[in-house]
């Protein structure tokens, strides 16, 4: 089947807001290499009144090759453990993934998702599939260190000839609290301003009501200081914010382009005290790094 095939008998099968998702414990047993000992995500954890995020966009597994389509699978191991052992350094308690493959045949055949969690330590994960069909699985994924409640996701409408994005939500407890937060993983259309408006627009009507605190994270592929101000809209519409929004240097997310299309934004009830875009290059996106704590905590 040609590419233009594949995108039309996927599109044909992703009807906004219907992908499925899988969710994972941590009894989850699975066929990846055991490096759980060496990577002990529980080693190096933040201060107590932190909660650490990293959001990663994983490409497939490919690491910085051409295509997964043209990587053995030992070569796609590879590079997700390059991945595990970022994470394993890092220590955070959440992980937003994008482009995160369930079992494709143009990654491997294998659940890419399981395979970090379970080399990074991770206890939990959840996935879902945006695109779903003709030998593909992948979408936006969370791992974490505690459960992850109510998960949830939405497949954007579709918008030939890319294939289908979209976002999912979980809610998580705070480290060593009760206090709840819904936190969002989202991957936006690479390829044009008026899709990506559209979805933003989606996203925005899913969490213009909300009981909770908000952490969205992704690649949104657009810049806060694009001429179409989509990104700054969505966010100013939430009431969220974010690091030096229009500071490129040392931020950069996609070298190739020398652009800054990931993103973590944050509702007022949190303050970033720690950002910064990781240099591994473990992917053709860079990960960002983000540390809250809670905002009132500076009148305690």
């Amino acid at each position: 089947m040609s590419l233009l095939g594949v995108v039309f008998a996927v599109t044909a099968g992703s009807a906004a807001g219907t992908s499925p998702f899988l969710l994972h414990g941590a009894t989850e047993s699975m066929s990846a290499r055991d490096h759980t000992a060496e990577l002990n995500v529980a080693a190096l954890q933040p201060p107590a009144d932190r909660l650490r995020l990293v959001s990663l966009n994983v490409a497939h597994g490919r690491g910085n090759g051409f295509h997964q389509l043209l990587q053995r699978r030992s070569t796609i191991e590879k590079n997700l453990d390059a991945i595990s052992a970022v994470l394993a350094r890092e220590a955070p308690h959440l992980v937003g993934l994008q482009e995160a493959d369930g079992p494709s045949r143009w990654s491997g055949r294998f659940d890419h998702v399981a395979y970090l969690a379970r080399a990074s330590g991770f206890g939990y994960s959840a996935r879902a599939s945006h695109v779903q069909g003709v030998g593909l699985s992948y979408g936006t994924a969370f791992l974490a260190t505690a459960p992850l409640r109510d998960s949830r996701q939405v497949t954007f409408r579709p918008s030939p000839p890319t294939l289908p994005k979209g976002f999912m939500f979980s809610t998580v407890r705070w480290p060593g609290s009760q206090r709840e937060v819904d936190v969002v993983s989202v991957h936006l259309d690479f390829a044009r301003q008026a899709v990506r408006r559209r979805q933003l627009e989606r996203m925005r009507q899913e969490f213009e009501v909300r009981e909770r605190p908000l952490i969205v994270m992704g690649d949104f592929n657009c810049q806060w200081v694009d001429k179409d101000a989509s990104l700054r809209s969505f966010a100013e519409s939430l009431g969220l914010s974010t690091y030096e929004p229009e500071t490129q240097e040392g931020l950069v997310t996609f070298p190739g382009l020398t652009r800054r299309l990931d993103w973590v934004l944050v509702s007022p009830e949190f303050e970033i005290v720690r950002y910064e875009v990781l240099a591994d290059e473990v992917s053709d996106h860079r990960g960002v790094l983000a540390e809250l704590r809670w905002a009132d905590a500076q009148k305690k």
